[in-house]
């Protein structure tokens, strides 16, 4: 077995951009990126009521497969589409 330090790298803290954020007709979309070009992110948003319908890159989220108690916080993990 082979050890050895790895060196330290300076990253900035991983966050999310906000690149658009509009509501329209009841519809809320989100479209969001990572600076830093994380390759997943994880997203938590506390909902003012029930979640009805989402997709996420074009793919629907079936909220029929989400329990009824779960549908006032929408939570999920993007990860990188393969080039």
């Amino acid at each position: 077995m082979i050890r050895a330090r790895a060196p330290e790298v300076d990253l900035p803290a991983p966050r999310l951009e906000v690149i658009d954020d509009a509501a329209n007709g009841g519809v809320r979309t989100l479209r969001l990126s990572s600076p830093r070009g994380a390759p997943y992110a994880h997203l938590e948003m506390d909902l003012p009521g029930e979640w009805t319908e989402a997709s996420v890159d074009g793919e629907e989220i079936y909220v029929s497969k989400v329990p009824a108690e779960q549908r006032g916080t929408f939570a999920m993990t993007q990860l990188e589409s393969p080039r």
